[in-house]
Parts: C-alpha cells; structure tokens; sequence
C-alpha cells in the first residue's frame, strides 16, 4: 500500500513539472512575440492607424512586416500583412491589398477564424474590383469552413450575410439582397449581443426595400436603425442613417425634411472626418438645395482634389517604402554575400596555410628521419672500413708469420 502510495506521489509531482515547464515555454514564447522589435513596430503602426497617419501606419507595418519575416514570426506577420492589406484596401489599392492577403495564406494557417478573416478579405477586394462571382466564392468559403458549426457563429454569420447582401446589391437583386439582410435580423439574440450590427443590417435592408418600392417599410426600419445608434452614440451610425433618411425624404419631394436629416449627416460625417461620406452628402445637398448648388459643387470638387492628391501621396509612398526597403535589403544581402565571400577566401587561405605547415612540417619529420638514417650508414660504412682495415692487419700479421714459420723449416 505504501508503495502505491509513493508511485502516484512521484507521478502526481512528474506531470504538475511537466505542466510547470509547458507553462514556463508558452510564456517564455509569447514573452517574445510580445517584446520583439516586429511586435513594438507593428503596435505603432496600429496606433498611427487610429489616429489616421496611414503613412506613419504604413511604415511601421511594413517595417513590422520585414523584421518577422527575417526571423520566421508568423504571429506578427500575420498581424503586419493584415493591417497592410486594410491599409491598401482603404486608399483604394486592391492588388497590393489582395498581394498581401495571398501572402497570408501562404503561412498556411489551419486556424479557422483566421481563414475565416482572410476569404472575407479576398471576398471584399473581389467585391470592390467589381468580380462579383469571386466575391460570392470567397464569401461561401467562410460558411464552408465552419461547415455544421457555422450557425453557432454569430460574428461570422453577420459578416457573411451582411457582405452577400453587399454583392446582391451592386448586381441589383434587390429580393435576394433584402433576404441575407433579413437573416441577420433574424439571428438569436443579434439585437441584444450586437446591437450596431443589427443597426446596420436593418438599414442595409431598408436600402434594399426602397430600391424594391417599398417605402414605408423601409422607413420603419430605417428610424429603428437611427434611435439604436443614437443610444448607442455611434457617430458613423449616425451619419449613414440621417443620409439615407435624407435620400428617402428627397425621392418623396419632401425637401425640408430631406436638407435637415442632410444637414446632420454632414455635420456628424465632418466630426468623425469620414470625407467619403462628407462627398456623398455634399453630392446630395447640391440635389437637394439647388439654389445653393454650385457652393456644395466648389466643397465638393475642393475636398475630392484633396483626397484624390492624399490618396496619390499615400499610393507613391507606400510604393517608394517598398522600394526603399528592398533596395536596403538588396544592399545588406550584398554586403553579407562579400562578407561570405571574404570569409570562404579567408578560411581557404587560413586551411592552405595550415596544409602547407602540415605538409612542411611532414617534409621536415621526413628529412630528419633520412637525416638519422644518412648518419647511421655513415658510422656503419665507417665501422665496416675500419673492420676491413683491422681483418688486412691481421692478414699481414698472419703472412708475417706464415713467412717465418717457412723460414724456419728451410
């Protein structure tokens, strides 16, 4: 019993270090995704973003974008490409807005809300190019990706719906448009969970119902979207909903009540410094007031100038960025191949080196060995001549006797 009781007491302490240690490397990791130079680069791009410096924002991302790609960081190159590509998409460049989501893809992420962003994306850009079946393929990918559990996704099943209602719309199919606007409407709980959502998607409706000739309820659902945003200050809301009441007032031939809700929009749209609006209300309050038409037409014309020329500024930089970057890396990757180059010609000069005084040194262990052998053969020829020389004397001794023996006997 005793030992049963220690096994599990080793084991039981065995998996809470086993635990300990994977919670040690997790943390380790993301201490690093955190604190890397990528990381810091990409958060100030994000915060240039907001602040709506898309020039500052873009350098960052990309700089973000180089340095995770140096050291392989698919959580910070996923996060830099992506702001790229919402950077492009906004100033109306979407086949480096599309370049960039290719690039994603190629991480090869098998993270389904991931791809799920990312066949939105593609979807959007396809939309905006005008390649409607494109987008619908793209869009389709998103509800296939989840397959049977892509009703329990609400954020998805917004996306989805509102974005196939989009493409509906520009291919005026006015009844399937009104259909996937509707099915956001009828989601559990989207009144309550996403209320600005189910805002936006009552207007889109709206939208969708009047093209049809169904002004009245389009109406009704138009005001409900414009008091959910007002409770919930959405200023952008806000502008949408006074803009499109405006259009509605103005097919109706009731200007005053049209330049008000007209009127609004602009002054909310001018808050938030969303100008793409600003153009269509000015457009609008130049149909609407025509005694004051060719005012609203100078604003207009001036505030488009503007954007076309911020828009030039942003396209040439960002392009000139790109340039600029490679041609730094172009340069490092020189400098680092002479540097290769130099150090393969150094290592090569340093092994012959080392050859040539293995070899010499071979050479003179060689030559001292013949050296000792060239001495031996010398003190033995000497030993053997001084042997002969010792075997004649005794020869002549021997002789001398021989010849004194002979002597004797004769």
């Amino acid at each position: 019993m005793q030992r049963l009781w220690k096994t599990l007491l080793v084991a039981g302490i065995l998996v809470l270090w086993a635990s300990c240690r994977r919670y040690q490397k997790q943390t380790e990791k993301d201490y690093i995704l955190v604190d890397s130079s990528a990381y810091q680069n990409y958060k100030k791009a994000f915060r240039y973003k907001k602040a709506n410096k898309k020039d500052s924002a873009y350098y960052f991302a990309y700089k973000a974008y180089k340095e995770a790609q140096k050291v392989k960081d698919t959580f910070n190159l996923y996060g830099s490409l992506l702001l790229l590509a919402k950077l492009d998409f906004e100033n109306h460049n979407y086949p480096a807005a599309e370049n960039n989501i290719i690039k994603i893809y190629e991480l090869n992420f098998h993270d389904k809300d991931k791809l799920a962003f990312l066949n939105n994306s593609m979807g959007l850009i396809s939309w905006k190019k005008g390649n409607y079946e494109e987008a619908i393929k793209y869009f389709n990918r998103i509800k296939k990706e989840y397959g049977k559990d892509f009703p329990k996704q609400l954020n998805f099943n917004v996306m989805y719906y509102n974005n196939m209602g989009l493409v509906y719309m520009d291919k005026k199919n006015y009844p399937a448009a009104a259909g996937y606007f509707d099915s956001i409407l009828h989601l559990d709980s989207i009144s309550q969970k996403l209320p600005l959502r189910y805002a936006r998607a009552l207007q889109n409706k709206a939208t969708a119902l009047l093209k049809m000739g169904k002004d009245m309820e389009a109406l009704s659902l138009a005001e409900q979207a414009l008091n959910i945003r007002k409770v919930l200050k959405n200023q952008g809301g806000i502008t949408s909903s006074h803009k499109f009441l405006a259009e509605y007032y103005y097919k109706k031939k009731d200007l005053p009540v049209a330049f008000s809700h007209a009127k609004k929009a602009l002054k909310t749209a001018q808050e938030e410094k969303n100008y793409e609006e600003v153009l269509n209300i000015l457009d609008l309050l130049g149909k609407i007031d025509p005694k004051n038409a060719s005012k609203y037409f100078e604003e207009y014309v001036r505030l488009q100038k503007k954007l076309l020329e911020e828009e030039r500024k942003f396209k040439e930089q960002s392009a000139k960025i790109r340039y600029e970057t490679q041609q730094k890396e172009n340069e490092i990757a020189r400098q680092e191949l002479i540097i290769s180059q130099n150090e393969r010609l150094l290592t090569i000069i340093v092994l012959s080196f080392i050859a040539t005084l293995l070899l010499s040194m071979g050479l003179f262990i060689q030559y001292r060995k013949i050296r000792i052998q060239k001495e031996n053969l010398i003190k033995a020829n000497k030993a053997l001549v001084e042997q002969k020389e010792l075997l004649n004397r005794k020869n002549l001794e021997l002789e001398e006797k021989n010849e004194f023996i002979n002597n004797l006997h004769r």
